[in-house]
């Protein structure tokens, strides 16, 4: 085991705020649980330290958190994160 492996995201969710809250109607498109600060947890970490999530909305995204979950002798640097989006 290399020294960087145990450099990872684990017990991390990925987090979501959307510009316009989701009225009634979005909520049933967003099956994720909502926090008391309008974000939503979309996703955690795999044991790779790497965490894929899909927005299946047309609401757009205004924020995006990772929460750790656990404490940990090591620190971790978050060097590379890619947005794409679906629309043309």
């Amino acid at each position: 085991m290399s020294l960087f492996e145990t450099f990872r995201f684990l017990e991390t969710t990925v987090e979501l705020q959307f510009v316009d809250q989701p009225n009634q109607d979005d909520t049933n498109l967003i099956p994720h649980q909502k926090l008391i600060d309008n974000f939503y947890v979309f996703g955690t970490f795999d044991s790779n330290g790497v965490a894929e999530i899909k927005v299946d909305t047309d609401l757009k995204v205004s924020a995006v958190r990772l929460s750790v979950h656990k404490s940990s002798e090591n620190w971790a640097i978050l060097s590379e994160i890619f947005l794409k989006s679906s629309s043309p």
